[in-house]
């Protein structure tokens, strides 16, 4: 994750990444979190083949100096 991370920190034209984590995968979010990643929403029934089928959307902003396309606000507490 460490290696990934620096080379989206090096290309400037990537100012956030995003990723799933399905809602009862406790060890995977806190995982993201510890490399800052927030959770910004939850999305029900985004996995078909799985149980429970709901994720949580996660975001890394790169840098505030970056150009960023969204508005969304982080869900705290999760």
């Amino acid at each position: 994750m460490k290696h990934i991370l620096e080379l989206c920190e090096k290309d400037k034209s990537i100012a956030e990444i995003y990723l799933h984590v399905q809602t009862n995968n406790e060890e995977g979010l806190a995982f993201y979190k510890k490399f800052g990643f927030d959770v910004i929403r939850k999305i029900e029934n985004y996995y078909t083949d799985i149980e429970p089928p709901d994720c949580y959307l996660l975001v890394k902003v790169l840098s505030p100096l970056r150009p960023q396309n969204s508005s969304h606000k982080h869900i705290k507490d999760i």
